[in-house]
Parts: structure tokens; C-alpha cells; sequence
């Protein structure tokens, strides 16, 4: 793997404006050996440590792995992070990689969404991680991206002495959202045809987050049943002819086969595997479209004439043109993986009246099939 030493002490030093004079005098060396450093000669190595510090990087970054192998680690360690079952293995691997790679702040992320869960598992370790994780909070809401899942967490883990603190960095309402800005951007030009189509946006991505919320398992089945059914009237009134659109069988199923569990649950098996039935048929054709298919949303005004991709990140409005959505992409991670690990997930004890049963057996292994089917692809 080609070293870049020479060119990372080059850059570092001119992103901090500093001179090599400047450089010498703080690593205390001779102002030629920073010139001869930068000319592609080599620092002795116990400098290393020094000069990595100085920097705020790792050795291993002041190197300098080459940028495919800079990626290829990344994509190793998202695949390893997946895989972990423990909180604790994957605090430790994402605080490892953030050490490595200050410069990504994903890894602050998922420090903290680990730490937050080995917290609320073992509430006697939260004086051990809450400095910590308080800390990166911190740096995520320098974040755009970040910010608001920085208020959620700390929201969640915060002393109760600083609860007012962190809820009064959050939006006061949802109001001046991404999209709502671009709505009065464009309503400020008289450009009602690109006002139109925001509005759209944000009624798909207010509509899908509402009907995607999750509602408290502690409350129990028939609760959950009921909200379930009242969330599934909802799409209904999308129907067109009977017929819902295309667009909505992804979320329809995936509430209908929550339904079902919660009837099980409840001991109503028959009103049960007909919502099971109606869930897995409409993941069966909801995967079967192609990747990059558009599919129509229905609705009417209320969405313009939007399509929505089968990956949920991008609508597709009726002159062709893709449209990135801000707030409605949790419905991505309904995979057949994901399909997969819900119906086989031991912590969704509502289902265990009937997972021996042919019917769900048979659904287990479809969706488990067609998860290794993707990952061969």
C-alpha cells in the first residue's frame, strides 16, 4: 500500500495554516526536516506518535492508506458493525473507527447509539458512559445531518436536571423544515409549479411518517391490534376500485403481518392468518417489482402524482424528474432480510402460537430465500 506521508504532513499542516517554521517550532524539529518531510523523505518513527497528535489523526491515517483501501476498511467495518450482537462490541468497534477516522462522523453516530443501548440495559454503567456519550452528542450537533438525532439521544439518556436543556435545542415546531423552506422559497418567486410539487413531497413524507409510527408494545396486543387496524383504514382510503395502489403494498404489508402478531398474540388465530395472508401476499409482490421501478401512490392532490421508488428514498414526480425525501426513509429498511429476521425474531413472542405452523414456516423460509437470493446479486 502506497505511504502519503509526505503529501498528509503537506496537507495537514496548510489546512491549519501554519507554516513549516510553525510546524518545527511545535513538534520541536529543524524547519528542514519538516521541508525534507514534505519532499518525501520520512519523519523517524518515533516522531510518529508526535506528529499524529499534533494533527489530531491516527498513525495509521498519517501514513496514509491509499483512498481504496481507506474504503474498502470502511465497508469492512460496516459489515462488521452489523454483525456484532452485542451493544458493548459495537460501542468499542465504533469508538475504534472513530479514532481512526476523525474525519467521519458516522462513527460518533453509531458510538452513541451503542452506548445508549448498553445504558438503558444496564442502567448501573451510566455513570461510566453518559460523560462519554454527552461528549459526542456534543460533536454531532455541529452536524446538520446529525443534529436532531443528537437532541433524540440525549433526550433519551439525559439527567433529569437537563432535560429542559436539551429540549430547548430542538425545533420549537416543525414548521421551518427542509421542506417547507424550499415550499416558501419557491412560493417567494411566484414559482407555483415547484410550490406544488414540495407541497406533495411533504404530504408523502408527513402521511408515510405518521402511518409508520411505532406504537408502544408494552401496552399490549390488543392495543396494538386495534391501532394497527385503525392505521390499515387509513391506506384504505387510498383504494382505488378496491384496488390499493402499488406504491403503499410494502407499508400495508408490513402493518398487516404487526397485526397479525398482535392477534396471535390475543389468541384470535382466524382474524390472525387472514391479516398474515394479506401481509405476505403483498410483500410477495411488493418484492417482486423490479429495483427501479416507480410505483404510484394514489391519493390524488394530496401527492401530486408522485410515484415513489422501491428503495422509499426517492419520489418520482410526473414529468420524470427524482426528488430526494427528507423524512420518510426508515421505510428502507424493510428488506427480506429485514422480512426475514421479523418473522423469525425470538423477541416476537406474539407469534410463537403458531411458529411451527406449515403456513408460517413456509413464509420464514420464503423471505429467507430471497434474502440469500439478493445477497449472491
Amino acid at each position: 500500500m502506497e505511504l502519503l506521508i509526505s503529501k498528509n504532513i503537506a496537507r495537514l499542516r496548510r489546512d491549519r495554516n501554519l507554516t513549516q517554521d510553525d510546524l518545527a517550532t511545535a513538534l520541536d524539529v529543524t524547519p528542514q526536516a519538516v521541508s525534507n518531510w514534505e519532499r518525501g523523505g520520512y519523519p523517524d518513527i518515533t516522531l510518529l506518535p508526535g506528529i499524529a497528535n499534533f494533527f489530531g489523526v491516527t498513525i495509521d491515517e498519517l501514513m496514509g492508506n491509499d483512498e481504496i483501501g481507506r474504503q474498502e476498511d470502511l465497508k469492512n467495518c460496516y459489515e462488521r458493525y452489523t454483525q456484532l450482537e452485542t451493544p458493548e462490541e459495537r460501542y468499542d468497534l465504533a469508538m475504534e473507527y472513530r479514532r481512526k477516522y476523525p474525519d467521519q462522523i458516522r462513527f460518533t453516530s453509531w458510538a452513541v447509539i451503542s452506548g445508549k443501548d448498553i445504558v438503558l440495559a444496564h442502567p448501573e454503567l451510566r455513570d461510566e458512559y453518559l460523560p462519554t456519550l454527552r461528549e459526542l452528542c456534543e460533536k454531532m450537533m455541529d452536524r446538520p445531518t446529525y443534529r436532531e438525532y443528537a437532541i433524540r439521544y440525549m433526550t433519551i439518556l439525559c439527567e433529569e436536571n437537563e432535560l429542559d436543556e436539551w429540549l430547548e435545542k430542538a425545533a420549537v415546531n416543525t414548521f421551518y423544515t427542509r421542506r417547507s423552506n424550499l415550499i416558501s422559497r419557491y412560493q417567494s418567486l411566484d414559482d407555483n409549479a415547484n410550490a406544488y410539487l414540495q407541497m406533495s413531497l411533504m404530504n408523502l413524507e408527513h402521511f408515510s411518517s405518521f402511518l409508520d409510527e411505532r406504537f408502544l408494545d408494552a401496552l399490549g396486543s390488543v392495543k396494538k391490534a386495534e391501532y394497527h387496524r385503525n392505521i390499515l383504514v387509513q391506506m384504505d382510503a387510498l383504494r382505488t376500485d378496491g384496488r390499493l395502489p402499488d406504491g403503499w403494498l410494502l407499508l400495508y404489508g408490513y402493518k398487516s403481518l404487526v397485526l397479525a402478531a398482535c392477534l396471535f398474540g390475543s389468541s384470535q388465530e382466524n382474524e390472525g392468518w387472514a391479516a398474515f395472508d394479506t401481509g405476505m401476499g403483498m410483500m410477495k409482490t411488493w418484492f417482486a417489482f423490479p429495483e427501479d421501478a416507480a410505483l404510484d401512490l394514489g391519493g390524488g392532490e394530496l401527492f401530486g402524482g408522485l410515484k415513489i421508488r422501491k428503495n422509499w428514498y426517492y419520489a418520482v414526480a410526473p414529468d420524470g424528474k427524482e426528488h430526494r425525501l427528507f423524512d420518510s426513509i426508515s421505510l428502507v429498511f424493510y428488506t427480506p432480510a429485514r422480512l426475514h429476521e421479523f418473522l423469525t425474531d425470538p423477541r416476537w413472542t406474539w407469534f410463537n402460537s403458531v411458529r411451527d405452523d406449515p403456513r408460517f414456516v413456509q413464509a420464514a423460509e420464503w423471505a429467507k430465500s430471497l434474502a440469500e437470493a439478493g445477497e449472491e446479486h
